[in-house]
C-alpha cells in the first residue's frame, strides 16, 4: 500500500470517528435519541410480536428499564399448568412501556389475585401478551401464528384508544362483503432480522445514541417493505372511503368480524374470550373515528356474547378528566400511579365476574 493511500485511508477513518464523536456529543447534550435496543418484530403473517428470550433496554429521561421477554414472547410471569392462565392482549399500555416489571398493571393484577388466598382467585395468573403499537386486528393474527398449544385458560383483549384505526391501517384483515379475508401491509426485510439477532448491534444501540438514531431512521425506510404500495396482487389493500361515516361503518363491521374470528380461535382452543379497556378510551384521547367505533363496541360485544369490562368512565371520573398526573412525564403512557389505577379499577370490575365464572364460593 502506498503512503498516500494509507494517509487518505487513515484520514477517512479519523473523519468518521470525529463525526461520530461530535454527533454523539450533540445528541447527549440535546437529550435526543435515548439509548435502547429492539424488541419488536413482524411475523410473515403480519402480526406484530415481541422478540423471544430477550432483555432489551429502554430509556427515557431518568427512566432505565430492561424488559424480561420469555420464550413465549410474553413479558413477566410465565403461565404454569397449576394456575388459571388469562392471556392479556393489548398494546404498549398493557405491555407496560417504560415501567419496571413490578409496576405494570398486569403484575399488579397478579399480586391482587395472589393476595386473595382463597383457593380460587389466588390460582389465577394474568399473562402479559401486550405488544406495542397493536390494535384489535393484531390479536387474532398473533393467535393464528403463535397461539396453538399455548398454556392458556382464557383470552382477554384490553382495548386502548387507538385500537380501531390501527386495525384498519395495519391491514391484517380486509372485509370483502361480509367475508373477513387475511391480508398484509408490512414485511420485514432480512436486514432487520439480521440486526435483531446481532448482540453486537444491540450493544451499540444500548451504549451510543447515534446508533439508536440510525436504527430509527432505518425503521421506516430500510427495515420494512410496504407491499400494498409495491402493488403486490396477492394482498388486498385497505378500502378507500370518501366520508368519515363510510369509514366508521366499515370499521364497526370490521371490529365485529375480528371478534367473530377471535371467538372461533377461542372455541378451537377451548377457552373463553373476554374484553376490557385500559381506562384511557375517553374524549381527551379519542379521534372522531375511534370514538364512533368504540361507541358501538358494547352493543357489538353484547350481541356476540363477549363480556366487556370497560373502566374508561370510572377512570375519567376518578381523575376528573386530567390524566397528566398519572402519565409518565414527557410521554403518553401511564406511570406507576396510572398502572396502579388501571389494576384497581379493572380488578374491581372484573373480579366478581371471574369469581362466578370459576365457581368460587
Amino acid at each position: 500500500m502506498s503512503k498516500s493511500l494509507l494517509f487518505y485511508s487513515l484520514l477517512f477513518v479519523f473523519s468518521l470517528l470525529s463525526g461520530f464523536i461530535v454527533l454523539e456529543a450533540g445528541l447527549r447534550a440535546l437529550d435526543r435519541a435515548p439509548v435502547q435496543s429492539t424488541w419488536l418484530a413482524f411475523h410473515e403473517r403480519g402480526a406484530s410480536t415481541n422478540l423471544p428470550n430477550l432483555r432489551p433496554l429502554h430509556t427515557h429521561q431518568d427512566i432505565r428499564v430492561r424488559y424480561e421477554l420469555s420464550e413465549l414472547r410474553t413479558r413477566g410471569a410465565l403461565p404454569e399448568p397449576q394456575h388459571y392462565n388469562i392471556w392479556m392482549f393489548g398494546d404498549s399500555f398493557t405491555f407496560g412501556l417504560l415501567l419496571q416489571e413490578e409496576d405494570t398493571f398486569i403484575a399488579r393484577l397478579n399480586r391482587k389475585a395472589i393476595c386473595q388466598d382463597d383457593g380460587c382467585l389466588d390460582q389465577v395468573r394474568f399473562i402479559n401478551a401486550g405488544v406495542g403499537g397493536t390494535g384489535l386486528s393484531n390479536w387474532p393474527a398473533w393467535l393464528e401464528v403463535f397461539g396453538e398449544a399455548l398454556p392458556m385458560d382464557a383470552l382477554f383483549f384490553v382495548h386502548n384508544y387507538d385500537d380501531m384505526e390501527r386495525s384498519f391501517w395495519s391491514n391484517h384483515y380486509v372485509l370483502k362483503g361480509d367475508e373477513l379475508l387475511p391480508s398484509l401491509r408490512w414485511i420485514e426485510r432480512p436486514s432487520k432480522q439480521r440486526l435483531d439477532r446481532s448482540g453486537f448491534w444491540r450493544w451499540l444501540r444500548e451504549n451510543f445514541r447515534a446508533f439508536t438514531m440510525l436504527h430509527t431512521l432505518m425503521w421506516g425506510s430500510v427495515f420494512f417493505e410496504d407491499i400494498i404500495k409495491s402493488g403486490n396482487p396477492d394482498f388486498l389493500p385497505p378500502p378507500v372511503f370518501e366520508t368519515m361515516d363510510e369509514w366508521v361503518n366499515y370499521n364497526i363491521r370490521l371490529s365485529e368480524a375480528l371478534y367473530r374470528r377471535s371467538l372461533e380461535i377461542a372455541a378451537e382452543t377451548g377457552v373463553p374470550l373476554w374484553s376490557g379497556s385500559t381506562g384511557w378510551i375517553s374524549p381527551p384521547h379519542l379521534t372522531d373515528g375511534n370514538r364512533a367505533v368504540f361507541e358501538s363496541l358494547p352493543e357489538t360485544l353484547a350481541a356476540l356474547g363477549v363480556p366487556y369490562f370497560d373502566i374508561s368512565q370510572a377512570m375519567f371520573e376518578r381523575l376528573g378528566g386530567d390524566y397528566e398526573p398519572v402519565t409518565i412525564p414527557g410521554d403518553t403512557h401511564p406511570g406507576p400511579e396510572g398502572a396502579q389505577l388501571i389494576a384497581e379499577l379493572l380488578w374491581d370490575d372484573f373480579a366478581p365476574f371471574l369469581r362466578a365464572h370459576l365457581g368460587c364460593e
